[in-house]
C-alpha cells in the first residue's frame, strides 16, 4: 500500500481536518507528509499537533464508533427522550440537561464525548424561535466564516484591500500630510 493510499485509510474515518491530523500523526506520519496529503499548511498541522500536547490530550479522542460509555458513577444515565421520531433528527438523539441553581447546565458525559465538548472550552448558545443550539465553537466559526463569504463579493481580499490601505496611510504620513 503506497503512503497515499494508507494516509487515505487512516484518514478517511475522520470528518474534521483536526482528527485527521491526529489520527495521522498518531500512526507515525511525519507533519510534512501530513500537510501535503491534507494539502493544509504545515502550521495547521504543527498547531493541532502542539495544542493537543500542552492540553494534555491524547488520541484517540473519540473513536470514529465509539463503544457506549460506561453511567457507573453518574447520577443520571444519558437517555435520549421517549415517544419522539428519532429518525427525523439530525443527530438522532435528544438529551435532557439539568439546570444548575447557579445557572449552569449540567451535559451527560456521553453528549460531550461525541461532541466533542472538553472542560474549559467555549460553546456557542444560539436562541432560536425553537429553544437553545449548542454548538462547538469550530462548529460556530466556520458558520461564522460561511455568513462572512456570502456577503463579501467573490474575488474580493480583505487582507490585501486592509494592506493596501495601510500602505496609503504609510506613504501619506511619510508625505507630510
Amino acid at each position: 500500500m503506497s503512503d497515499e493510499a494508507g494516509m487515505s485509510a487512516v484518514s478517511g474515518a475522520y470528518q474534521t481536518i483536526s482528527d485527521k491530523i491526529r489520527a495521522l500523526h498518531a500512526h507515525g506520519y511525519s507533519r510534512s507528509q501530513i500537510a501535503r496529503h491534507l494539502k493544509r499548511h504545515p502550521t495547521q498541522v504543527r498547531n493541532v499537533i502542539k495544542n493537543d500536547e500542552l492540553r494534555g490530550r491524547t488520541w484517540p479522542l473519540q473513536p470514529p464508533n465509539p463503544a457506549p460509555p460506561s453511567t457507573a458513577g453518574v447520577a443520571e444515565a444519558a437517555t435520549p427522550y421517549a415517544g419522539l421520531d428519532l429518525q427525523r433528527l439530525a443527530h438522532g438523539d435528544v438529551y435532557r440537561l439539568v439546570l444548575e441553581e447557579d445557572g449552569s447546565v449540567r451535559m451527560p458525559a456521553e453528549l460531550t464525548r461525541r461532541m466533542n465538548f472538553l472542560p474549559g472550552e467555549p460553546i456557542t448558545a444560539e436562541v432560536t424561535a425553537e429553544g437553545v443550539m449548542l454548538r462547538h465553537w469550530r462548529v460556530a466559526g466556520r458558520r461564522a466564516q460561511a455568513i462572512v463569504r456570502a456577503i463579501i463579493p467573490e474575488g474580493v481580499d480583505l487582507v490585501e484591500e486592509l494592506f493596501a490601505e495601510r500602505r496609503r496611510e504609510a506613504a501619506r504620513e511619510a508625505a507630510g500630510e
